[in-house]
């Protein structure tokens, strides 16, 4: 895989052309840098392309936003099936400013993927009935009308609801919200786009997948007698930032501790009462690891955090599960704050939102000069990530990525 590759975050750009009225106009050569981004948490991507225009496009072609931009690049040497193929449309052009001589200005070109332009335009009023992963193909294929790859997960229940004007993408994520993983009765769906495909998913279902590829924080690519090793500095993070961990508030905002939830129906009249505790859900639902990041000791002695009441709706005496749904979703979703990393590596194709990863870190204790034993590994940081974000920034010459990648357990007891 890494056999054409000269050197690590080698890039090859096929395609940067910029679709006007006056017809294509390759921009590659006048690019400074490109950025674009991925969330799981986002129905679609965005860019950034800085330019640095001597040419005068802004008033010659001109561009004044909603023109189309096809991006186009690989990884040297990786399959096609790896390659990194967009479209996308202008929505702002902002950030001018004149060069170090005046004959050229530098600007940045905003744009965001069509699917994305079509949802900020379109309302919905219509009744929508069946599971989520068919909805979501029907809004896609005949509102979105996008032609892009999907892949779905099927969940175990039926959902009938009214769109009340709403934008598809915002029924798709009621949908996504509402969906319960069949098995585990869990509902942590995800709807998202990568830089290939669509994905309405369980987080269930990603956390199964195996990993892509591994990283270490302290990897030394030419230790090896100094014969430059590409897969040992793809596997290099370039720097690695922490964010906030062990947040005691956050954690009871969430409900994750313990929270518990009164559904109320208005049929019968009667009251029923729905429960969740991150211990015993831990044990119920798939994760990362083995072993859960909040040790037993500070999650049962949490009382109630949370104390919600939903009104139960029928639907022809259909099975509600509005409340129980609205009740776990919060603290399973909050599983992905528990540990999150942002760390910068080479840039690679091959990897999208939603994928796993292995990360290694040694420990930090402090060793005398006559400890001459190997470093050890780091027991709460390293293990099986997901990664939640991707910031892939590149130039003519280099590609690299932030990622920021989260775990949710660990592989040993804490």
């Amino acid at each position: 895989m890494f056999d054409k590759i000269q050197k690590a975050g080698d890039i090859t750009i096929s395609k940067i052309s910029l679709f006007t009225p006056k017809g294509e106009v390759d921009i590659s050569l006048v690019f400074l840098e490109v950025s674009i981004y991925e969330d799981i948490h986002s129905p679609f991507l965005t860019a950034t392309i800085a330019i640095t225009d001597t040419q005068g496009l802004l008033q010659n072609l001109p561009i004044s936003g909603n023109e189309r931009v096809e991006i186009e690049f690989v990884t040297p040497g990786f399959e096609n099936k790896y390659r990194i193929s967009q479209t996308f449309v202008i929505t702002k052009i902002a950030d001018k400013n004149i060069g170090s001589s005046s004959h050229h200005l530098v600007y940045n070109l905003y744009c965001v993927t069509p699917e994305a332009a079509v949802d900020f335009g379109m309302k919905i009023s219509k009744k929508f009935e069946g599971t989520g992963d068919a909805i979501t193909r029907k809004i896609l294929r005949e509102y979105i009308r996008t032609q892009k790859q999907m892949t779905y997960d099927v969940p175990a229940n039926s959902i009938s609801m009214v769109s009340p004007f709403w934008n598809p993408f915002k029924v798709i994520n009621y949908y996504a919200t509402q969906s319960i993983k069949s098995g585990s009765q869990n509902p942590n769906y995800m709807f998202f786009e990568t830089n290939k495909q669509y994905r309405f998913s369980s987080l269930e279902s990603l956390y199964g997948k195996e990993a892509r590829c591994k990283y270490r924080h302290d990897n030394d690519s030419l230790k090896n007698n100094g014969i430059r090793n590409i897969q040992a500095e793809y596997e290099q993070c370039l720097e690695v930032r922490f964010g906030d961990h062990f947040n005691e508030k956050d954690r009871i905002d969430s409900g994750i501790h313990h929270t518990k939830s009164y559904i109320h129906d208005v049929t019968s009249k009667s009251l029923k009462s729905v429960v969740f505790g991150y211990t015993d859900s831990f044990k119920k639902t798939k994760h990362l690891g083995a072993y859960p990041m909040i040790p037993n000791e500070t999650a049962k002695h949490r009382v109630v955090t949370h104390k919600q009441t939903f009104n139960k709706i029928h639907d022809n005496f259909m099975t509600d599960f509005s409340g129980t749904v609205k009740n776990m979703r919060t603290p399973l979703l909050y599983d992905l704050e528990l540990l999150k990393l942002d760390i910068t590596v080479y840039g690679r194709t091959d990897l999208e939102v939603g994928d796993i990863v292995e990360f290694q870190m040694n420990t930090w204790n402090e060793k005398s000069t006559q400890d001459k034993s190997a470093p050890q590994e780091d027991k709460y940081y390293s293990g099986k990530y997901i990664i939640t974000a991707i910031h892939h920034r590149f130039n003519q010459h280099q590609h690299q990525m932030v990622m920021q990648i989260a775990k949710n357990a660990s592989e040993s007891p804490l």
